[in-house]
Formats: C-alpha cells, sequence, structure tokens
C-alpha cells in the first residue's frame, strides 16, 4: 500500500544542489545517459507526431543555467498541437521497504501560454501539478508518500501537460527514504504534516486565561458537533495536555474596578486549574509579579511593594509564591511547572541589572521548591531574533547562580525572526546550559476580519513577516512549524504554548459600545480604563478589546476551526482534499507615466502548502481609473479560475529621487550617520521587517545613554523646482525627545518636527514645495532622545513636485526656508548635540575679521558654529586694498584662537565671485584645520550661489571611526602590504555645492606628529599621503605636495574637483606581501564570465568552480596534468573529460581540497564560507589561534575560521556572527580573493564588459581586476 502524507511547498523557487548525490533506487536519475538505448526510463506521449524530446546536453545552450551536471530531459509541443498534450516519464523501483519516502524532480520551462505543468507520481498517489515559470527558473517539484509495508516494482515518475508551444526541462529526479516511520495520516480538514520524532510527553498547551471573564461576558462555546459543551473539554479532546495561566498580584483599583486582561488575580487561577485537572490536563502558573501585564517594555512593580527595597522585594517574593502556590496546590490541581516573571527581559519588578533580578528570581525558586520540588521552574524571555540575546542571558543566569529548570521564550512569527534561528537558540542555551527549552507563546491569524471593533495586531501590511496564509490551515502550518521547531532542540525541547486561542469578540464589531460596557465590566477586553491608575502610557491611552480575535482557534461565534485539531494531528500527521488556501495579491509599484501591464496569472497557495497559477482577468475599469488619476495606492479587483477573488495592489509614484531610500541595497554609502558629541555608534542598518516600515531593512537606533545622531544624502543636479520629502519613523521610550526631518539648500535649513508613539506606530513627517535653485539639496533626519529611546527610520522620499516657474501655492502656505543655524532655543538633557550643530543655539554672537562679520552660534555642547556670507560689497573693498599692495590673492581668515569651532559655513555669491573674477583675484580660506584656494578659472565657473562647509572631526568618536575605516581599506592595505598605517591630525569633511572645478586644498601637519631629526623628518613626509573618502561611496589616495607656511610650519597640498572627507595618512610599507611564495597568480584573468558576457555575481561559486579559481591561482605550485588522475578516481561523480576534472584532482592532489564524503566530491554544490576558511587555511599556510565566533563554536571548521580572521582575509557578520554554513557569491568570492592576493579594486575604467555588473555595482571594481589580464 502507498499513502501520501503531504506535499511540501512545490511552487519554482531557486532550486540548490544536495550535498550528496545517494540516489540508489532511481536508474540514470540525472538523465546523463541516452535514456533511449539503456530504456533507463519508459516515455510515453500522448501523439509523438507533435511531441519532441530528446537528452539534452547543457553545452547547446551558452545561456542556459544547468540544473547539475551536463545532460536534461528536454520536451517541446508543438505549435501545431490543437488541444493540451501529455507526456509520462517513468521507471520501476525494484524494491522498497516499509517507510517514508520523498520523490523530487528539477523543472524548468516556458511561463504564460509556453508553460507546461509538472506532476510527480508514486504508485497511485500524486502531486498536484506545478507550473514552470520561465527560462532558467529551477524549482523543485517534490512528493511525499509512505509506503506501510516493503513494495516491489513501485512505479514512479513524472506526467507533463502542456498546450502548443509548451516547453521544458526536468533534471535530478531523486528518491530518497526519509524514516522508517509508517504512519499514516488521518483524514481531516486541513493537511498537517507530522513532526517526526515527537515525543509523547511534549507539551502541547494552551494559555486560556481571559476564558473566565469571557464567559461571564456571555460568550458560549461549542464542540466540533455544535454542541456547547465546556472548553476545557474541547481542548483536550483536540490533543492540548497542559494549560497555563497568568496571575496578577492585585489587577483592580482600590474600590475594586478591575483592570482587565481577564482581571486574573489568585482566585480566577485557581478556578480555571480546577477544571484543567478535571480535563486531564497539567497547569503552569505563570507569575507577572505585576499588578497587570509585564513584558520587555513594562516590569512595573506592584502597588503594595512599591516602595520596598530590594531585600523587602526579596522577601515578598518569597513570601507571595509560596503562599499563592501551596493555595493552588490544596486545591487539588495538578501543578506541572511555574513561571517566575513574564518575558523578563534583564527587567523584573523595578531592577534592571542581572544581580538583582536573579537575587529575585531566587527567591521565587525557593517558594516553589518549598511547596513541591518536582514541580519545574521556568523562566521566561523574549526576542529571540536578536543575535547573542539568549546566550547572553543564560550566561548572566548562571553567573549569578540562579535555580531554575527550564529557559522559555515567546515566538510570534509576525516578529520573532526565523524558525531555524529559534532551534539553533534555544539548542545553544539548552546545550550549554544543560536547562529544558519552550516556547511559552505563540500564536497565528486565521482571518485579517476584526471581530469585536478593537485593532487587532496582525496582519499589518508593513512590519510584519506573514510565511503563511492568513487561514485556518495557515495557522495550523504555523503552529505545527513551531512545535518542529522546539522538538528539534532535542530532549531539552520539553513543549510550546499557544497564546489565548480563546479570546473571542464579547458581541459584534457592529455593537462597540456594548462590547465596551462589558470589558470595562467584566474585564473581557486586554485593558480596561481603570488600569489607566497603574500603567498611564499604554493602558492608559490604548485600552479596549481583544486585539488577538483573529488568532484564536475558534471562530467569533465560538465554534471551533480546524487548526485547534494540530495539537494532536502533529503525531499523525492529517491530509484533506486539495484546494486553494489563498490566492496571493499581486503587488505593482511604478512610476507615474510608465505603462502598466498587470500580469495574466496570479499565484494560489493549496491547502497543503504548495502553490500553482491561475489565470486571472482584472478589472479594467479601475485600472485605467488609476492609470488616468496617476500617482497614488490603488487596489484593483480581479477573479481567478475557479472564481476565486484576486487583488493587485498598485502604487503609482512619482519617482524617487533619492539613493535607496529605504535601505533595502547592500550599498548604503549614499547615506551618512554622524553622532553628537560623546556619542558613541549607536545606530545600524537591520535587517528586520517588523522593525521596517516596507522590505526588510530599516535604519535602527537604541542607547541606553541617550540617543544623539543625524543621518543626512546629498542630491546634485536636481533642476529647478519645488520639491516634496517624506519618511516615516516609529519607536518608543523617547522622553525628552527632539526630532526632525530635514532640507538644506542654499545655505537654507527647513525643518518638519515629529517623534515617536509606539513600536509600528509610525509617523510620516512631510516637507512641501522645497525650492531648490542651485541643483543640490541636502536631505535627512536629527534624531535626539534620552536614555533607553529606541525606534527606526524608514522610506525617505523625494520627488519633484513642480517647476520653478510654476504658481506659487496658494495663500502664502509654502514653508521659506530659514537660515540655518538660529533654532529657537529649548531645553537640552546635556547629550542632544549632534556633529553638525551640537543640538540648541544657547548664545549668538558677531565677530570681526577684517571686514568680514562671523556669526559665532555657542552650542549647548559648547562647541562654536561660524556663519559667513561673503558680500559683494566687503569682496569689492578688500579687492581695492589688496590691488593697493600689488598681490592678486584675497585672503579670508577665520579666527579660532581656542580651537572650538565645530564647523564653519561660508556662503560664496555669484556676484562675489564676479568681483574677484572681473579683478584677477584668487580666492584663499584659512581656517584651523584646512586651508580651501579657489583660482580665478574656478571662481569663473561658479556659475550661481555657493557653499563651503568645512567641518574638523575633532570628537574621539568620529575620529576613531576614520581610523577604522582607514585600516581596513583596501586602497591602503594594497598600498603597504604587511605594513602599517597612522592617521596624522584632524581629519576634515568639506561639503560643497560646487563639483567639477579645481580647488587646491592645503592641510596642517601638526608639529608634534614629525620627527625631531631632519632625515626621519623627510623620510617620514615623503610616506604621507592623503586619504579622501568621497561622498559619493569612492575612495582614493592622493599624493600631496609638502609647503612651507608662512608661520615655518608645514603643510600639505593637493586639488580635487569634489568635496569628500580628507584624512592625513602615514604609510609604512612593506616588501613582504605574500604568506607562501608558492601561489602565485597566473597574468591570466583567474575568475571568467559567461559566454553571453554576463558575469552572475549573485550566482553561488561551486565547488567545482572554486577548484578551477584555485587552479588559477595556483601558478606552477599546480599541476593540471593526468599524472594526478589517480588522485580523484575515488570519486564516483568526478567524471573524465568534463571540464573541472582536471581541476579537481590538481587541488585534491594539493591538499587544498578534500572530498565532501570518501567517495563523492559533489562539484555542483556551493561552497560554505566555513569551507572556503578551511581551504583558505591550507593554501596560505595559515597558523594560531584566533577569536571564535557563537556560532562556530564546536564547528568543524572553528580553527580555520579563527585563522583566516584573524589574516584579515575573513571577517564575520554585522550581527557578530561568522555564518559558517552560509554560501559564497561569485562576487563575495571575487572580493575575498582580491583580499588575500592584495589586489586592488580597478578604478582605471567605469565601463563594464559584464552586461549585469554596472559600474554602480557595489563589486564592480574587484570583478574588473578579477576578470582581466594581470600585468
Amino acid at each position: 500500500m502507498v499513502m501520501i502524507i503531504g506535499l511540501l511547498p512545490a511552487h519554482l523557487t531557486p532550486a540548490l544542489a544536495e550535498a550528496t548525490s545517494d540516489n540508489e533506487w532511481i536508474q540514470n536519475g540525472g538523465f546523463e545517459s541516452d535514456f533511449w538505448n539503456d530504456s533507463s526510463w519508459q516515455v510515453d506521449s500522448s501523439d509523438w507526431k507533435l511531441i519532441d524530446i530528446q537528452q539534452y546536453a547543457y553545452v547547446n545552450d551558452s545561456f542556459i543555467t544547468p540544473s547539475e551536471d551536463t545532460y536534461a530531459f528536454k520536451y517541446w509541443i508543438s505549435d501545431q498541437s490543437t488541444t493540451s498534450q501529455q507526456v509520462t516519464v517513468s521507471q520501476n523501483v525494484p524494491t522498497l521497504s516499509a517507510g517514508s519516502y520523498e520523490l523530487s524532480v528539477q523543472s524548468m520551462g516556458g511561463t504564460g501560454a509556453e508553460a507546461s505543468h509538472v506532476q510527480l507520481f508514486a504508485g497511485n498517489e500524486q502531486s498536484n501539478d506545478v507550473a514552470t515559470t520561465g527560462y532558467n527558473q529551477w524549482g523543485t517539484v517534490i512528493l511525499k508518500f509512505v509506503l506501510t509495508e516493503p513494495t516491489t516494482n513501485l512505479k514512479i515518475g513524472a506526467r507533463i501537460t502542456g498546450g502548443a508551444g509548451a516547453w521544458g526541462y526536468l533534471d535530478a529526479v531523486k528518491l530518497k527514504q526519509t524514516s522508517t516511520d509508517t504512519t499514516t495520516p488521518v483524514q481531516a480538514d486541513i493537511f498537517v504534516q507530522k513532526v517526526p520524532g515527537l515525543k509523547s510527553d511534549f507539551i502541547k498547551g494552551v494559555d486560556v486565561s481571559s476564558i473566565l471573564s469571557l464567559e461571564q461576558s456571555g460568550v458560549l462555546f461549542y464542540n466540533e458537533q455544535g454542541i456547547e459543551q465546556d472548553i476545557f473539554t474541547t481542548l483536550k479532546q483536540s490533543g492540548v495536555n497542559y494549560i497555563r495561566v497568568r496571575i496578577w498580584n492585585d489587577p483592580y483599583t482600590a474600590d475594586g474596578k478591575g483592570y482587565g486582561g481577564g482581571d486574573n488575580d489568585l482566585a480566577k487561577a485557581i478556578e480555571m486549574g480546577k477544571r484543567a485537572t478535571a480535563n486531564g490536563m497539567k497547569l503552569l502558573v505563570d507569575f507577572h509579579y505585576s499588578d497587570f501585564w509585564a513584558d520587555p517594555g513594562k516590569q512595573h512593580t506592584p502597588k503594595a511593594w512599591a516602595n520596598l527595597n530590594l531585600a523587602d522585594k526579596e522577601q515578598a517574593v518569597y513570601d507571595y509564591t509560596k503562599i499563592s502556590l501551596q493555595q493552588i496546590v490544596d486545591a487539588g490541581i495538578d501543578v506541572g511547572m511555574v513561571q517566575v516573571g513574564n518575558e523578563t527581559n534583564q527587567s523584573f519588578i523595578g531592577e534592571n541589572n542581572w544581580v538583582n533580578i536573579s537575587r529575585l528570581f531566587n527567591k521565587g525558586s525557593q517558594a516553589i521548591r518549598a511547596v513541591d520540588p518536582k514541580i519545574l521552574i521556568a523562566l521566561h524571555f523574549t526576542n529571540p531574533e536578536t543575535p547573542g540575546r539568549y546566550l547572553s542571558y543564560a550566561k548572566a543566569l548562571a553567573e549569578q547562580g540562579v535555580d531554575y529548570d527550564v529557559f522559555a521564550s515567546s515566538y510570534y512569527p509576525f516578529w520573532h525572526g526565523t524558525l531555524s534561528n529559534l532551534t539553533a537558540v534555544l539548542k545553544q542555551v539548552a546545550d550549554t546550559y544543560g536547562k529544558k527549552v519552550m516556547v511559552a507563546e505563540t500564536s497565528y491569524a486565521y482571518t485579517a476580519e476584526d471581530g469585536d471593533g478593537h485593532e487587532n495586531t496582525a496582519p499589518r501590511s508593513s512590519g510584519q513577516t506573514l510565511d503563511y496564509p492568513i487561514s485556518a490551515q495557515g495557522q495550523a502550518t504555523s503552529v505545527r512549524n513551531v512545535i518542529q521547531a522546539v522538538s528539534q532542540v532535542g530532549d531539552a525541547g520539553i513543549g510550546v504554548f499557544y497564546w489565548e486561542p480563546a479570546w473571542l469578540p464579547v458581541g459584534p464589531k457592529e455593537n462597540i459600545e456594548q462590547n465596551k460596557k462589558l470589558w470595562e465590566q467584566y474585564g473581557s477586553g486586554w485593558a480596561s480604563s481603570y488600569a489607566a491608575e497603574y500603567d498611564p502610557d499604554d493602558a492608559g491611552k490604548w485600552y479596549g478589546g481583544s486585539a488577538v480575535d483573529n488568532q484564536a482557534l475558534f471562530d467569533f461565534a465560538g465554534h471551533p476551526l480546524p487548526s485547534l485539531n494540530v495539537f494532536k494531528y502533529v503525531n499523525t500527521g492529517a491530509v484533506a482534499t486539495l484546494k486553494v488556501d489563498e490566492v496571493q495579491t499581486v503587488n505593482i509599484t511604478a512610476n507615474a507615466g510608465d505603462p502598466i501591464t498587470l500580469p495574466s496569472v496570479v499565484t494560489a497557495t493549496y491547502n497543503d502548502g504548495t502553490t500553482g497559477t491561475l489565470a486571472v482577468v482584472w478589472d479594467q475599469q479601475e485600472l485605467e481609473d488609476a492609470l488616468r488619476q496617476g500617482a497614488g495606492q490603488y487596489t484593483i479587483k480581479g477573479t481567478a479560475t475557479g472564481g476565486y477573488a484576486a487583488q493587485a495592489k498598485l502604487d503609482i509614484r512619482r519617482p524617487n529621487l533619492l539613493l535607496n531610500g529605504g535601505f533595502e541595497q547592500n550599498d548604503r554609502s549614499m547615506w551618512e550617520v554622524t553622532y553628537g558629541d560623546g556619542s558613541t555608534p549607536h545606530t545600524d542598518f537591520q535587517n528586520k521587517a517588523s522593525d521596517a516600515k516596507s522590505g526588510q531593512y530599516s535604519l535602527h537606533f537604541f542607547s541606553a545613554d541617550g540617543v544623539n545622531f543625524k543621518v543626512k544624502q546629498i542630491v546634485q543636479g536636481l533642476k529647478p523646482g519645488y520639491y516634496d520629502l517624506s519618511m516615516s519613523i516609529q519607536g518608543g521610550e523617547a522622553n525628552p525627545s527632539q526630532m526632525a526631518l530635514f532640507a538644506s539648500t542654499g545655505g537654507q535649513e527647513v525643518q518638519a518636527e515629529t517623534g515617536v508613539k509606539g513600536w509600528v506606530q509610525w509617523n510620516q513627517p512631510e516637507l512641501k514645495d522645497i525650492k531648490v535653485t542651485d541643483g543640490m539639496l541636502t536631505v535627512g533626519a536629527t534624531i535626539q532622545a534620552g536614555g533607553g529611546a529606541w525606534g527606526s527610520l524608514d522610506d525617505f522620499y523625494l520627488t519633484f513636485a513642480r517647476d520653478l516657474e510654476a504658481t506659487e501655492p496658494d495663500g502664502g502656505t509654502t514653508p521659506n526656508p530659514v537660515p540655518n543655524p538660529e533654532p529657537t532655543p529649548t531645553p537640552t538633557t546635556g547629550n542632544s548635540s549632534s556633529k553638525d550643530g551640537g543640538g540648541s543655539a544657547v548664545a549668538t554672537e558677531n565677530i570681526t575679521s577684517s571686514n568680514l562679520i562671523i556669526k559665532r552660534t555657542t552650542l549647548a555642547d559648547g562647541t562654536k558654529k561660524d556663519t559667513v556670507n561673503y558680500e559683494a560689497s566687503q569682496a569689492q573693498e578688500t579687492v581695492q586694498k589688496v590691488k593697493a599692495e600689488g598681490k592678486s590673492t584675497v585672503r579670508l581668515m577665520m579666527p579660532d584662537p581656542n580651537n572650538e569651532v565645530s564647523e564653519l559655513q561660508l556662503g560664496l555669491p555669484q556676484q562675489t565671485a564676479s568681483i574677484l573674477v572681473n579683478n584677477q583675484m584668487n580666492l584663499e580660506v584659512y581656517t584651523n584645520h584646512a586651508q580651501l584656494i579657489l583660482p580665478v578659472a574656478t571662481l569663473s565657473a561658479l556659475g550661481a550661489d555657493r557653499q563651503f562647509t568645512i567641518r574638523p572631526l575633532q570628537k574621539a568618536t568620529d575620529q576613531q571611526a576614520v581610523n577604522e575605516r582607514v585600516q581596513q581599506d583596501r586602497l591602503i592595505q594594497s598600498a603597504i602590504g604587511n605594513g602599517t598605517v597612522q592617521v596624522i591630525g584632524t581629519p576634515v569633511e568639506i561639503d560643497t555645492n560646487l563639483q567639477g572645478q579645481p580647488v587646491n586644498l592645503v592641510l596642517p601637519l601638526p608639529e608634534q606628529a614629525l620627527p625631531a631629526s631632519t632625515t626621519e623628518r623627510q623620510t617620514f613626509v615623503n610616506n604621507l599621503m592623503i586619504y579622501v573618502e568621497h561622498s559619493d561611496g569612492t575612495k582614493e589616495l592622493l599624493q600631496p605636495t609638502v609647503i612651507s607656511e608662512d608661520n615655518g610650519s608645514s603643510a600639505l597640498q593637493f586639488s580635487v574637483n569634489k568635496f569628500s572627507t580628507f584624512t592625513i595618512v602615514h604609510l609604512e610599507k612593506s616588501l613582504d606581501r605574500d604568506k607562501t611564495s608558492e601561489s602565485k597568480p597566473t597574468n591570466e584573468p583567474y575568475m571568467q564570465g559567461y559566454p553571453n558576457q554576463t558575469f552572475k555575481p549573485n550566482r553561488t561559486v561551486t565547488r567545482a568552480e572554486l577548484a578551477s579559481i584555485l587552479v588559477r591561482l595556483g601558478g606552477d605550485g599546480l599541476s593540471t596534468s593526468s599524472t594526478t588522475a589517480d588522485q580523484t578516481s575515488k570519486y564516483s561523480d568526478v567524471i573524465a573529460g568534463k571540464w573541472s576534472t582536471e581541476a579537481i584532482q590538481a587541488i585534491t592532489a594539493a591538499g587544498w581540497m578534500q572530498g565532501d564524503s570518501p567517495n563523492t566530491f559533489a562539484p555542483e554544490r556551493p561552497i560554505t564560507r566555513a569551507e572556503m576558511a578551511t581551504i583558505l587555511a591550507r593554501w596560505m599556510k595559515l597558523s594560531g589561534e584566533g577569536p571564535i565566533f557563537p556560532d562556530t563554536k564546536g564547528h568543524w571548521a572553528d580553527v580555520s575560521i579563527a585563522q583566516v580572521q584573524q589574516a584579515g582575509y575573513m571577517q564575520g557578520m554585522p550581527d557578530g556572527t561568522f555564518k559558517p554554513n552560509q554560501t559564497l557569491s561569485r562576487a563575495q568570492a571575487v572580493t575575498l580573493f582580491n583580499r588575500v592576493l592584495n589586489l586592488t579594486p580597478s578604478v582605471e575604467t567605469t565601463t563594464s564588459q559584464w552586461s549585469d555588473v554596472p559600474a554602480s555595482h557595489w563589486a564592480f571594481g574587484d570583478i574588473v581586476t578579477a576578470t582581466r589580464i594581470n600585468q
């Protein structure tokens, strides 16, 4: 007997080769031999005259991306066909033992009318058919099935159907046994894959703490037969074996008004515990040690404990826990576990350091042990997605000697990262500290509808990860996968609790006023208005009903959903009639005026998790209306085959004139982030959808000491006109705060004040009608807030509004730019400075230097900011004096005797420049840290008013950041070999709207940095260079000229035509550039592109490709002659005559690479970072030890990883991990090899020989270097 147990998702996503090619049951699974001659496959066709089938060699198509090896099964249906045709390719498997199996095939082919549909079969069982999706779009079709007894001659294969013109390829047919389990799934209303190896005592729990208040509000619950029944009985029948209830100390006002959320006091916990025990379920008691909700954002101390010191709080915790738990046990309740605190992320009962928190934890534990030492003690935390969080928590608990048994985590898939990460972080805690682990809270939505008139937490259109359909099936799949994730930890993974599966509406949303009365009277909403006295900032503002009624496992009327049975189906598996579960929304973003075509098909997700395509008809009138109206957001309705509703979300936008405004692209060099005085960097470009307005990335900020930063982008080349600017911001704990969106042009700035109001509560400040006349605009945001503030910025959006000549806005409401800097003085908190101004002005004075008036503003941090506008009248007066002295240069001196000016803004009107030009006068501007020399030729080309901003980077944090960039820069590393580099003096940042014209710059050499000896000084000066970080992201090293100043001091002069950050560096060069002389690159390119003139930078590097690259780099140290053939004869998958065979032979003979197993090399498997580290360590003969990354401890390659990190060849990820199992792209490999070989990224050309590598690509220079002939 063959029985299918469920299908894995089968929509055609990019497929990776597996690590092994063990395929013992399938003959010729890769179609490498001629199946017509060896009869390995039986091929049947509905009409041989109309169908062409062949064994196809990939080499015949230079553009194709092979699935694997050299051949594939190719088919094509003639254009003359008038009906659908079918091809069947099959073979009989002689013998299979009982167990669970997986049959898979790689498929690729036409799309639209030329699409074919592929269906796998094994005996009488079959998958649903999966459409091909386009050329080179390989994907995997999978069928899982169970054999309940040994089987002979099982017919397996694939059926292909398609109409006229349909075509495609099959490759890599594989059959593998996944387990010896022969459990057959039950027939049900939903698909649930059995969780393999699930322990019989695995906790499958639910938290129904709100249930009594709901029942008091009139909510009824039913069983599957529609008969009213105690919900605890229904839960037990559905496979639930544990109940979790929360307890608050005193959730009432002085006159007995409940705070809501179930009004969960001890008495209610006892009542629910009795019902759980009566139905054969254990109880988990969740002590919050608060009078209301405790979570990472708030851990309020109980009212009665408000004035206790730490010692008194310890005693209070012990007494309260022991007395309460004893009452529960005395009531005959089967208590299996007690939770000490709820989501206590380094905060508990008003304490915020681990020493004090641990003392309180231990008092709770002592009380529990005193009542019953067999009861498990759990500690509960959340945010498993944050790298290193859980391991650091567990370490702190161990160091403080905290007594507990279970490390529990919340996991909500909307926010908390991947399941693989969840398993990894829990397993790390379990393995390192010997603790049991579990998920204490999870849930997922089955509908997007709100049931009671109070807004729900999910689903949201942005900021959430929605990996499953919003349906009962999607909900069940989510729960099942969380259970599997915990089970995969091993014996330490003990269970999962679903949070509030019965928090239903107390009445329909149309009866909102009546619902409010019930929420207030019985506490059946998440919070009542009475809670404001205890929690004014959250409950006091947002009190109301259930925010999770759409995540319940019961419908709004109290009937169980099919998903409730997931708790028992995970033991057996379940199958159902195949049907469409969700038609995925089509999302299209286009610029106004661009042609927009909606797709002819939509993707349907089936209830078994697979996907397919359905033809769709769109409402053309809605589309035409949207196109006619222009910029805006629209929903276009459609009807898919079968009558299913479809929709397309159409976002018609004016073009965003900012580069990478949503931070989604890897290159973020166009954004500059600077920090206030005394602030260490506290922002990062975070890859976390739940904190992003759209996409995955946002600019995230947090600092326990105070937030103070500025982010900006300079836009050039704008045509004169009016522009609109906006951004999105969310966050919290920002008191006090000063936050603003800004735009500056022509020396003037406008701002839109903003702030934060809570997590994913997005504000969108806007600036309208920004007038730009000189083509240059600086935009960004300034964020200042007190300690503990957090949040994220996203979706900066700059658009052209109208031409400059257009009529001014009605009513004269255009925000006229005001001179900067003179903001209205406001109180500051002592850390509100920023790099570009130090916060609010507290004093302004005018300083006169010759006939120049300097406006000097003293900022809150004590630094000074100078603003100068060199007027034509002043220039005229100065010119006359200079001419009378017989000189040709006007020199502007900016006095700063105490070296306290942090910024100079110099305005140079065009009229002033004209006066200087007419009198053949050069202009020099002198500051303590830089001199600008504008020759007459440059002044004559100004063409408009210009502005120069000079900022010496005097703060230690800024200088440290520059130093770190200098030490890591590849240009410098290439210049010094194994030598050293030192930053000299103060780096200077210069901004201007003058570009493309030569300006001489002079940077002073600090006397204290120079050697005393004349000879040593000359040698030292000869090794000085100017390191330039341009605002467009490019970098260069300039050779300056040493000059003597009027006062006898030395300085460096050089010429530039664009402005940037300038740093003097001393390069101590070394000729010892290579760690080994055995491996020297030949003068041939070591990387090659493809015949179609593409490089495919994002494609992963396979083991075969890496072997070939290493041979090219190995030079004479490697041999690819036939004498090495015996070195690889043991590898069954290294085929004689194949393009990579000689390279594999040579590289394994050299010992640089080894087989994937004793008998296979796995040439087509992508190389991993760990493997690359090991190969580099062997090749470069590295030795010694280095730091171990959190995710490489105990890894088979940990030593090699430490060695390449120490050598500077490979680094960790931004989150502090190494990710040893992550694959490498071709672009990443190029930059890595260039770094090892000290090859400099090419800056000689901006023309690419590869069609898919534009000059703007982040690895362009490296790819040019790797693919050209080395001179």
